[in-house]
């Protein structure tokens, strides 16, 4: 089970890995990083995230609904055409 307040479900966490260079590098120390600051700050520990008193919610597309809607108008869909 997911805790309402953690690294899973905060805007600023973000998987070191994905950071830009030379942030990425220390992916192998801390698998995340909190990038409220101008600069990302790995986290050796994500249950600091559950009393973080910067903490917000990741934003969410409305439904899911929006979300294909979305696909079908940008083309991203992924059905084939077939000839």
């Amino acid at each position: 089970m997911v805790c309402p307040q953690s690294v899973l479900t905060c805007r600023w966490a973000q998987a070191t890995l994905l950071l830009p260079r030379p942030h990425w590098y220390e992916a192998a120390q801390n698998a995340w990083s909190c990038t409220i600051e101008s600069t990302p700050k790995g986290l050796a520990d994500t249950t600091e995230c559950r009393t973080c008193s910067r903490w917000q919610p990741v934003e969410r597309p409305e439904s899911h609904a929006s979300a294909r809607t979305l696909l079908v108008l940008t083309g991203s869909g992924g059905a084939r055409n077939s000839a």
